[in-house]
C-alpha cells in the first residue's frame, strides 16, 4: 500500500494564502494594525515635525515674551495643551438672510432661538451664531469698513468685541492657548507673519495688554458694540442682516447644542478652567461663583455689575427692564429660553459696548466694582 507523499506542495501553500482561501482576513488585519499604528504615531510623528509651541503646563513654553507681564504673574497659565490649539475663523463669507432661509432639512443653518452676537457698524449689520464661535472663539471679520474681531470664551463667559487696528497695523486675532485669570488671553498676529515673535498677549474681557510690545505704551484693544440676542430678535431689528457662514472643513465640528449650558458638570459647577489661579476669589454674597454678568460704566468711567438674577428679577411680563438710575436710561431684555440678557440704550435702541462675563472671571480683575443690588434702587427712590 502507497504512503502519502508528505513533500510540502508549493502550488497548495500558494492557495492557501489567496483571498478566496481566507486571505482577505489576514489583509484586513493588518491593514487595521496599520491604521491603529498610524493613529497613534501620527500625530506624534507631525509633532516632532513641526512642534506647536507649548506643553499644557507651563507658560513661558507658548513662545511669547514673558519678561514682563502687566498684571498678576501667577494668574497667568497654560489653558491648553498648545498654541492655537483652536483656529480662529477669518473673514468668513457673509450669507443673506434669503441665502439662510434656503438652508433647509439637513443643511438647515440657523433658528430663531439661536443665540447670536450681534454688530452694526456703519449702516451694515451681521450676526455670529455662538454656535460657530464655540468652535473657533474668535472671528477676524470687516463690518461696514470697520475691521473686528468678535470673541466667546464660553469657559469664562466672555463676550467682547474688538476693532482689530492696532498702532496704526491691521492685525488678526490668535488663540495663544494661555489663561489670565481663567479668562481667554488672545495674541496679535500680522497677516504677513503669522507666527510673529514680537506679538502681545491681550486679556479678553478688557483688552488690556498682559505682555509685549503693547505693555510699554500701555495701549487697549479699541473695544466696539454689540449685543446677545437671539437670532430672531437680530432679525427683526435688522432686517437686511448678514450672517457669517461656517468653515466647510469644521462641518463635523459644529454643534447646534446650547453653548451656554452644553456641559452643566461645568456650567452648575465651582469648577475652574484648568489649570487656573485667581488673583481674587470671590466671597459668598448672593451672586453664584459662575452667574453670568454685565457690565456697564457709566459717564464718570465707574463701572456697575448687573447680574442676571437682579435683571431677571426686575424686568416685566415681556421681559424688559429700563434702569434710568445711569446717565442714559439702559434697556435690558431678558429672555429665560435660551437665557441671556439683551442691553441697548432705552432712547436710541444702539447696542452698547458692555462685556458679558462670569462673576467669577470679572471679580478676578475688578474686585472693587460695584455690584448692583434690588437696595441699590430702594434707597434711590
Amino acid at each position: 500500500m502507497n504512503q502519502p507523499d508528505q513533500t510540502e506542495n508549493p502550488k497548495a501553500r500558494t492557495r492557501m494564502l489567496t483571498l478566496a482561501g481566507g486571505g482577505w482576513v489576514i489583509l484586513v488585519a493588518v491593514g487595521l494594525c496599520l491604521a491603529a499604528v498610524l493613529g497613534l504615531a501620527g500625530p506624534a510623528v507631525i509633532r516632532g515635525m513641526d512642534p506647536p509651541l507649548g506643553d499644557g503646563v507651563n507658560p513661558d513654553s507658548y513662545g511669547f515674551d514673558l519678561s514682563v507681564v502687566n498684571g498678576d504673574r501667577n494668574s497667568l497659565t497654560a489653558g491648553m495643551r498648545y498654541r492655537d490649539m483652536v483656529h480662529p475663523l477669518n473673514a468668513p463669507t457673509p450669507l443673506s438672510v434669503e441665502e439662510v432661509d434656503a438652508m433647509t432639512g439637513r443643511n438647515k443653518y440657523m433658528v430663531p432661538s439661536d443665540l447670536v452676537i450681534g454688530v452694526a457698524e456703519n449702516g451694515e449689520a451681521r450676526a455670529y451664531p455662538l454656535h460657530v464661535l464655540n468652535v473657533h472663539e474668535i472671528v477676524n471679520d470687516t463690518v461696514g469698513g470697520v475691521p473686528i474681531s468678535v470673541t466667546y470664551h464660553w469657559p469664562s463667559g466672555g463676550i467682547r468685541v474688538f476693532d482689530r487696528t492696532v498702532n496704526d497695523q491691521l492685525v488678526e486675532l490668535g488663540v495663544s492657548g494661555l489663561l489670565y485669570n481663567g479668562n481667554a488671553v488672545y495674541y496679535d498676529r500680522k497677516r504677513d507673519d503669522l507666527q510673529t515673535v514680537d506679538a502681545s498677549l491681550w486679556n479678553q474681557l478688557e483688552g488690556k495688554p498682559l505682555a509685549g510690545p503693547a505693555t510699554k505704551t500701555q495701549q487697549t484693544l479699541q473695544t466696539r458694540p454689540t449685543e446677545l440676542t437671539t437670532w430672531a430678535q437680530w432679525l427683526e431689528q435688522y432686517p437686511d442682516t448678514t450672517v457669517i457662514e461656517r468653515d466647510p472643513s469644521y462641518k463635523r465640528v459644529y454643534k447646534k447644542s446650547n453653548p451656554l449650558t452644553g456641559d452643566p458638570s461645568y456650567f452648575n459647577s465651582d469648577v475652574l478652567p484648568h489649570g487656573t489661579t485667581l488673583s481674587h476669589t470671590p466671597d459668598s454674597n448672593g451672586i453664584a461663583f459662575k452667574e453670568r454678568v454685565v457690565v456697564i460704566t457709566d459717564a464718570q468711567d465707574k463701572r456697575h455689575i448687573y447680574p442676571y438674577s437682579l435683571i431677571a428679577a426686575s424686568a416685566d411680563e415681556n421681559g424688559i427692564w429700563i434702569d434710568d438710575h445711569m446717565s442714559e436710561p439702559i434697556r435690558f431684555t431678558y429672555m429665560q429660553d435660551p437665557e441671556h440678557v439683551s442691553v441697548s440704550n432705552a432712547e436710541t435702541g444702539d447696542p452698547l459696548d458692555a462685556p458679558y462675563s462670569f462673576w467669577f472671571a470679572w471679580h478676578a480683575l475688578h474686585p472693587d466694582d460695584n455690584v448692583i443690588n434690588g437696595k441699590d434702587f430702594a434707597e434711590s427712590n
